[in-house]
């Protein structure tokens, strides 16, 4: 296999570590390897959420959904990131996919013909690499066209930069890539669905905690808010100009970082307690379906407004679905259930109205009616994206230990463990 990319980029590396064999300058790792956990937590202000119907809990009607046209072109959209350690670097590889598997179409970044050498032309406009030199700034490596070399907001990366934000920030430009190009495309992007795997967009606490606070600078906090600031702008640009006629969600799996639900409480479960919206989806399922048939149900639409301070934000709609993993309740009483969130702008409602019976029509044809309980696309997009992405990862793992190149303890046994199995 010709990998060109590969052989460059680990030819770099090589140089590198050849420039650096005697560094003893110190990295301190105690804050860039650690998760920022406050940016993971999802911001809501109280006051920006609004109930938007009496009847805000339905029961799923199987019988009925089975009447809509299932064959609606949709696109599941999901990324991976995996990394590479070593005592002279940070790297950060990513993946992502955008998968229409009900026609056979698929998009990619960076192209997978692109990486095997076939048409390296095709990776050339697509960032799919972070990598940071512990000896500061490498301008051979940095002027790879595939290497992010400065965050969003034009901040250099550098070896004192959180290597999960990093992470995120090189998932979220692959994801915004791989949905402009859906919606670019007059073929794929008109008149389809497209699912992306996480939020329309997010207002992380950390972002919500210091935007209205006034310099002194905060250091390495406001890089990081500025990049949100960046990333967030993209995707609302991209979706201010897609065409009218084809739709995005939002689709929300890990509901444990958000507080929406006990904010309205509309089952009258928590008593103005405040609880994460997982817990209270599954006190629901709990107290209404106990020792009975399990049924699909829907909690929506919750209005959703951004914080004051970052009014140039749109609203979003936001509805919960869950869906039982069986129909009959086992030991407990009570039948498992998988939960997700489906979001998207407010501007886009109307025209959902008038081509759906419902908003959830589209994510519950691809769950419900397919026998998944997350949506089907996002399934396939996010085992597509992490099997490339470990495979891609892996390969260069090895031609980086046959040149030599000294890794850490995590990324060997990273290759180990795949090929044990």
């Amino acid at each position: 296999m010709d990998t060109g990319i590969f052989s460059g980029i680990a030819k770099d590396l090589i140089g590198l570590v050849k420039r650096n064999n005697r560094m003893t300058r110190f990295v301190d790792e105690s804050e860039t390897a650690q998760p920022l956990f406050e940016a993971r937590i999802e911001y809501v202000d109280d006051n920006k959420i609004q109930v938007l119907d009496d009847n805000i809990i339905e029961i799923i009607d199987v019988d009925d959904l089975r009447k809509h046209n299932t064959f609606i072109p949709i696109y599941g959209v999901d990324s991976s990131t995996r990394t590479i350690t070593s005592p002279f670097f940070f790297m950060g590889m990513g993946f992502g996919v955008g998968v229409n598997y009900r026609y056979g179409d698929k998009v990619e970044c960076p192209s997978i013909m692109g990486i095997i050498g076939k048409d390296p032309v095709l990776c050339q406009d697509c960032k799919w690499m972070v990598i940071i030199p512990f000896s500061g700034p490498d301008d051979i490596i940095l002027k790879n066209p595939c290497v992010m070399t400065h965050n969003p907001a034009g901040t250099p990366y550098d070896e004192t930069y959180n290597r999960y934000v990093a992470l995120d920030e090189l998932r979220l430009v692959i994801e915004n890539h791989v949905l402009s190009m859906i919606l670019m495309n007059t073929s794929s992007g008109s008149g389809s669905v497209v699912f992306l795997d996480g939020p329309i967009y997010i207002v992380p606490k950390l972002a919500s905690m210091y935007s209205s606070l006034k310099p002194p600078s905060r250091g390495r906090v406001d890089d990081y808010i500025a990049s949100w600031k960046a990333l967030i702008k993209e995707r609302l640009e991209i979706l201010r100009h897609k065409k009218k006629n084809t739709l995005v969600y939002g689709i929300v799996k890990r509901l444990e970082n958000s507080y929406i639900l006990s904010c309205v409480d509309p089952a009258g479960l928590t008593g103005g307690a405040k609880i994460n919206d997982q817990a209270y989806l599954i006190l629901y399922t709990r107290s209404v379906f106990k020792n009975v048939s399990a049924k699909p149900f829907i909690i929506g639409p919750i209005k959703i407004g951004a914080p004051q301070e970052l009014a140039d934000i749109p609203p979003k709609i936001v509805y919960y679905i869950g869906l039982p993993r069986h129909r009959y309740a086992i030991n407990t009483g009570v039948a498992p259930y998988g939960f997700y969130r489906v979001e998207f702008l407010e501007h886009d409602l109307s025209f959902i109205l008038k081509t759906y019976d419902h908003p959830c029509t589209p994510p519950l044809i691809d769950s419900l009616l397919s026998g998944t309980v997350i949506p089907l696309s996002i399934l396939i997009a996010d085992k597509l994206a992490k099997d490339v992405s470990r495979g891609i990862t892996n390969y260069f793992i090895r031609l980086l230990e046959d040149n030599g190149v000294p890794l850490t303890y995590d990324s060997m046994r990273s290759i180990e463990g795949y090929f044990i199995g």
